[in-house]
């Protein structure tokens, strides 16, 4: 019995829960519900939407937990809001840590700037991800959008192909004129 209330007092329990549900994706790691609240997944840092990665880890968030329910735990020993009026929180769905899935597949960073009580398990995962040859990291990344990007390779050699093409009709069709 000792035990068990040591295990109460050490480790860090977060004690607020609930559910909501997920209504908009703001980038990859910010979202609202259906309220209008605005959440940040704490522990982790996503680009910018902007920024190199940032369309991605947009995407990967959107296809996890955009219109489903999740459970936001607040970690109770830190703050529970930013800067920017969000609630800090981790988001389980079924179980799985969503910010933690951020960081084990590439979307996002541990975020160390301010403690949070899943630091360390967090530096684990982007250590273990950061570990692997670079073939495994595109392999383990859910979200393979190059065939759907504009900017892929293989679009861009479509165009270029196209451009040529065009190009060598207009100057067909110059000389045919004449």
């Amino acid at each position: 019995m000792r035990l068990l209330y040591l295990l109460f007092i050490l480790i860090p329990i977060p004690l607020s829960a609930q559910t909501a549900l997920v209504t908009k994706i703001v980038d990859g790691d910010t979202f609202k519900d259906s309220t209008g609240l605005s959440y940040r997944l704490i522990g982790i840092n996503a680009p910018e939407t902007n920024e190199i990665g940032g369309h991605e880890a947009t995407i990967f968030l959107d296809s996890l937990i955009n219109q489903k329910y999740v459970q936001i735990v607040t970690d109770s020993n830190y703050d529970t809001i930013d800067f920017y009026k969000r609630k800090l929180c981790y988001v389980f769905l079924n179980g799985t840590d969503i910010n933690k899935l951020m960081v084990q597949t590439g979307h996002a960073v541990t975020y160390t700037k301010y403690p949070f009580a899943r630091m360390q398990e967090y530096l684990t995962a982007q250590k273990e991800f950061s570990s692997k040859p670079p073939m495994a990291h595109e392999s383990s990344n859910l979200n393979q959008s190059n065939t759907d990007n504009l900017f892929s390779d293989k679009n861009i050699k479509i165009y270029l192909l196209l451009t040529l093409v065009i190009a060598l009709m207009g100057i067909a069709f110059y000389y045919y004129r004449k």
